[in-house]
């Protein structure tokens, strides 16, 4: 990244601006302008029946948060010949370094951000990279990432040097697997979005009645709002509990001097910038399985999907209590298998290495269909809103297999909320993850591993799906 694109931790201010609360303003307090990013190589692409997979190799010049969604337009020409729909892919080959979309506007949002990840996870990268995540599923339609105006795409750098990013491209011809949904918002707050989600994917089942779906993804097209998996069962009132959660990990106090962190991006009022953070956080895309046989999310009875709400009075210029999002289908047509895992679990935050076993499981759905060459995703995800999934930092004194202590990720979170219901803890640790391969091998690095951590206190045998997408020469 050149030095006009670098963003670089301020140090905390002495004084606000002022310390009143700001009328929302009538436009965007900055223009968007270039964002700069650097590439030092780009691996030649391998592209089969629509599918395209490339290594970008990026260059941060120091530690920071950059913008590289024009960068990765420039990296990637094969996503701007797609006339029809399709997902995107981003994995980031290492354990302190994350991925996110937040605002492509005003830099102090970037600034904001990194002081206030550096104030949640001092001297740790890794949990850093842990709580944001390293793999994105991002929706692409006529050429370009489906994303919304004043979205953008983060690279955290935990330093200079050469960072790699996996990207894996599924197209289809048309658009009639993508779909522009409305998501209700109508307080701060958590609000389930289970049916919106069920009317879309039978709308696009409808019109690709000889396709069956394979995997969904929905994608926030906002910046102050995000997504989660959690707890949805009749009566359960803990959904209501997340947005205080997140209060306390993200203070309103921040705004003001005399904090651990002082906001610069002030201009649209207190909720604001901690909304940018718990965006981040949260995320605002998520990728749900379906079931082969019934067509049917593969939720729990007990899981749903919902929109988190982090303004008082929707985003910039307010929403009028709605905020939009795009819904993208996958189909079975890119199958290659689709299982259910048992992972043993001890409680207590306590994780399991599950690396090899999803290794295991990719080779054995591949020699199942005698593939001599592949090229996908393998999507993982948790069905138990007691269980998060998260790629960190390979602890090579364990066993596959074998709980490893309590991750400092989590003891680190318990702590910052150590006053609030942290009933849906696994949702901000997140419950869905999916990693690039190539010929059979997964492409994390050796620095990385795919962890399986129990949030209650006693774990027991938990249901993961995995499901292999892609081409395959047979």
């Amino acid at each position: 990244f050149s030095s006009r694109g670098s963003i670089v931790a301020r140090p905390m201010s002495a004084t606000r601006a002022s310390s009143a609360r700001f009328a929302r303003p009538k436009t965007m307090p900055r223009s968007r302008g270039n964002a700069v990013s650097a590439v030092s190589s780009v691996e030649p692409s391998t592209s089969t029946a629509g599918w395209t997979q490339k290594v970008i190799t990026l260059e941060p010049k120091q530690r920071g948060i950059f913008i590289w969604t024009h960068t990765l337009r420039g990296a990637l020409p094969e996503m701007r010949d797609v006339r029809g729909a399709g997902m995107l892919n981003l994995f980031v080959q290492s354990s302190t370094c994350a991925l996110s979309i937040n605002e492509n506007c005003d830099p102090d949002v970037r600034s904001d951000m990194q002081n206030a990840l550096d104030a949640m996870f001092p001297g740790s990268d890794t949990d850093r990279t842990s709580a944001v995540g390293v793999s994105i599923d991002l929706p692409v339609r006529a050429g370009a990432l489906a994303l919304g105006t004043w979205q953008g795409l983060y690279l955290l750098a935990s330093g200079a040097g050469p960072v790699t990013v996996v990207a894996t491209l599924y197209t289809c011809s048309d658009q009639s697997t993508q779909k522009h949904v409305t998501l209700k918002a109508p307080a701060r707050g958590a609000h389930e979005v289970q049916d919106t989600l069920d009317e879309a994917l039978e709308s696009i089942k409808k019109i690709n009645n000889s396709r069956g779906p394979l995997l969904i993804n929905v994608t926030a097209k906002h910046t102050s709002a995000s997504l989660a998996i959690m707890g949805a069962a009749m009566g359960n009132e803990s959904c209501h509990n997340l947005e205080p959660m997140m209060n306390a990990l993200v203070p309103e106090k921040w705004n003001y001097p005399g904090h651990a962190v002082t906001f610069r991006h002030t201009d649209e009022g207190d909720d604001d910038m901690p909304a940018h953070v718990k965006s981040s956080l949260l995320g605002v895309s998520k990728t749900i399985p379906v079931d082969l046989e019934t067509g049917e999310l593969m939720l729990r009875e007990t899981q749903g999907v919902f929109l988190c709400e982090h303004r008082n009075g929707g985003g910039f210029g307010g929403t009028g209590g709605s905020r939009s999002a795009t819904v993208t289908v996958l189909d079975k047509k890119v199958c290659i298998g689709q299982t259910v895992v048992e992972v043993v679990t001890t409680g207590s935050g306590k994780r399991v290495d599950v690396t090899e076993t999803l290794q295991k499981t990719l080779e054995k759905f591949l020699k199942e269909k005698d593939a001599k060459a592949s090229t996908g995703l393998l999507h993982v995800f948790a069905r138990n809103s007691a269980v998060s999934l998260s790629v960190g930092e390979k602890n090579k004194g364990i066993t596959e297999g074998v709980t490893v202590d309590t991750c400092s990720l989590t003891a680190t979170l318990n702590r910052l909320v150590c006053d609030c219901d942290t009933t849906n803890l696994p949702a901000l640790v997140g419950n869905s993850v999916s990693i690039p391969f190539r010929d059979g091998a997964l492409l994390v690095s050796e620095t990385q591993s795919l962890f399986v951590a129990e949030h209650a206190a006693v774990g027991g045998r938990r249901s993961i799906v995995v499901t292999a997408t892609g081409d395959v020469t047979l």
